[in-house]
């Protein structure tokens, strides 16, 4: 807990520069360099004059941390250690740009000759890292350790170092302050060796940088804007206007060996405005911290697909944007989930590396984060390009309806019907398939033959290929019927072609028609003879079907010289009786025919809606006829 507390990286490297004082400054043709140094000596020339000042670097393998605890307190100690002079190259006039970063640029000459300063004993050096800003992780170390909180100079109300890093003191093996002033500048070439993958520039496939000349090879140990590094700067100005600018605005570190303006060694100072104004080279600020980062990405499918319970795979692949061969977690994060680690992958420096993942596919669609350090074991600059958000999804099936046939053109109001309705899962869905199945009439649900309810409640199983045919039971409306059967599958609750999921068809209202029927006699039945009254009878009657309300029936009568309408209402199953009363006025036979003719509706059985009788009339012995032209006289 308390290593990953201090060091989050997996394996990276803190640097602590502190400029030595203003006799170790180069200005004006003293100190170390005779004048500004010329492009022609420095890294990465760019055709511009540079200030350059001489400044400590501390190089330490944080894997070689140890910690101590006597009691309640402890000490932390560094044993693999390199401390070396290194290069800050400053352009003329920072102070006075809009921005303070990227303006001093960190080299280590590499110089073979070079033999390190043996060490004389254990110092003390306070290690700045942003992890100790968090309350509670220096609450938990100042219980133990010796912390410095992070340091901020308020001044005429304004704060400076708004920015600066908290701090904890680690002994390591330090040189004797003089035996260092004496070390020569740069590392020798073991040192290179050892500290150059993680130092190494992208651009010089052996991470080295020559100068214009070529006299001189150089590590660059701040690489902001090329390799990624966060820095700290301990020497801070507020930003906005620069004009009144001039502060060193924080307490710096390592305290080693002196701590007053007068001393040569590593004191940190604290005014320096008008050395800062008048000769920016001569100012003893410094770099407080380089973090090289492993700027790790990955890169894959963000939608896999698959049947339901299949298991699919699927290639990601893995950047290393660092000059260190790393073997970093790649965790799988289910949506609302943790991460769970689901392979080391080893990637070389500056290279790629695949990793394969396998994905179970389930009845519905569900999200995964896919993710290349996703416990934050490797400092990066930025974690935003080391996750894919991955959508797993069942493939979806065609269900469909192939056949709904109500078994009739037409429905007469109140009649039953048989029908047929065929559901269906195409063959190339590669495992079976719950649907829910429906059949409406006019919105009602309706029931299979055998009892399968059609009502979207209960999924039924379909197999690759496989249809499945319902008869049902269906009853005509006198305005029409509209059937309606649809499928929908359940897992996956998706179909690659929702067009055939559903049919519907409309019967219209069959044509109403009632049978009206007509039948026509005489009275009395006896022996008719002329001048005698004689009843034709007509019976009219209407048959129990057609519309519900009564029709409109016209009955004519018509025979032997004479015509007669009537009109009458008859409900459903109802008859009528007219009459008319004639007098037939000579012997003979006379025959009369009644029609009966339904208006605004068919007659289902027009052949029985009129009829027709013979009356016989004879003449009586000594009775004398009136003389008329007319041969039957209509009474009544």
């Amino acid at each position: 807990m308390l290593r990953k507390a201090f060091f989050r990286a997996f394996f990276f490297l803190l640097l602590m520069a502190a400029l030595a004082s203003p006799a170790f400054a180069f200005v004006e043709g003293e100190g170390y360099s005779k004048g500004a140094p010329s492009d022609s000596h420095a890294p990465l020339s760019n055709g511009m004059t540079w200030f350059v000042r001489r400044v400590p670097v501390i190089l330490y393998n944080p894997n070689s941390v140890t910690a101590s605890l006597e009691g309640n307190k402890g000490e932390i100690s560094l044993s693999d250690v390199d401390l070396v002079w290194g290069e800050l190259w400053t352009k003329p006039g920072w102070a006075q740009e809009g921005s303070r970063y990227g303006l001093n640029e960190l080299y280590i000459p590499i110089n073979p000759g070079m033999t390190p300063a043996p060490a004389s004993g254990t110092k003390k050096v306070i290690l700045p890292d942003s992890d100790f800003d968090n309350p509670d992780v220096l609450s938990f170390l100042a219980d133990y350790f010796d912390v410095s909180a992070q340091t901020r100079l308020i001044d005429k109300n304004n704060i400076w170092a708004g920015d600066a890093s908290s701090g904890l003191y680690v002994n390591i093996p330090l040189p004797a302050r003089q035996d260092f002033l004496s070390q020569e500048e740069g590392m020798n070439e073991v040192q290179a060796a050892k500290w150059k993958p993680f130092l190494a520039n992208q651009a010089y496939p052996d991470g080295l940088i020559p100068s214009a000349d070529g006299s001189r090879q150089f590590l660059r140990a701040l690489d902001a804007f090329n390799q990624g590094a966060t820095f700290y700067y301990h020497l801070l100005l507020n930003p906005g206007p620069q004009s009144n600018n001039w502060q060193v605005a924080a307490q710096t570190s390592p305290y080693y060996d002196e701590n007053s303006p007068g001393g040569t060694g590593f004191y940190r100072g604290k005014d320096w405005s008008d050395q800062l104004k008048n000769s920016p080279a001569s100012v003893p600020g410094f770099i407080g911290a380089i973090a090289p980062w492993a700027n790790l990405k990955l890169e894959g499918p963000v939608e896999i697909t698959g049947a339901p319970g299949e298991e699919k795979e699927a290639q990601y692949m893995l950047t290393d944007e660092s000059s260190a061969d790393l073997t970093p977690d790649v965790g799988v994060k289910r949506e609302g989930g943790e991460y769970v680690t689901a392979a080391k992958v080893p990637v070389k420096a500056w290279d790629k590396a695949p990793v394969t993942l396998k994905f179970k596919v389930e009845d519905t669609p569900y999200k995964v984060r896919v993710a290349v350090n996703p416990f934050g074991g490797l400092l990066e600059s930025t974690y935003k390009d080391n996750y894919v958000d991955v959508t797993i999804k069942p493939i979806a099936p065609d269900m469909y309806v192939k056949l709904l046939d109500p078994g009739a053109s037409e429905a007469e109001p109140g009649k039953a019907y048989t029908g047929t309705v065929v559901y269906g899962l195409a063959a190339d869905y590669p495992v079976p398939v719950k649907a829910t199945l429906s059949l409406t009439n006019n919105g009602y649900s309706a029931t299979a033959s055998d009892g399968t309810p059609l009502n979207e409640q209960v999924p039924v199983e379909f197999r690759p290929g496989e249809e499945k045919t319902f008869t049902f039971t269906w009853h005509g409306d006198e305005n029409g019927n509209t059937l309606t059967a649809k499928i929908h599958p359940v897992n996956p609750p998706d179909d690659v072609d929702w067009s055939n999921n559903s049919k519907q068809v409309y019967m219209p209202p069959a044509v109403q028609c009632t049978d009206i029927s007509a039948s026509l006699t005489y009275s009395p039945r006896q022996q008719r003879y002329a001048g005698m009254n004689t009843a034709l009878v007509a019976t009219i009657s209407r048959d129990n079907e057609g519309p519900a309300g009564p029709v409109q029936v016209k009955v004519t009568i018509s025979g032997n010289g004479i015509y007669d309408t009537k009109y009458i209402s008859l409900n459903r199953g109802g008859s009528t009786t007219l009459s008319w009363v004639i007098r037939p006025n000579a012997a003979g036979s006379y025959t009369f025919k009644v029609t009966a003719t339904p208006l605004g509706v068919e007659d289902c059985s027009p052949g029985n809606n009129s009829d027709t009788v013979t009356v016989p009339v004879g003449s009586l012995p000594g009775f004398n006829p009136p003389d008329s032209k007319i041969s039957v006289e209509l009474i009544s």
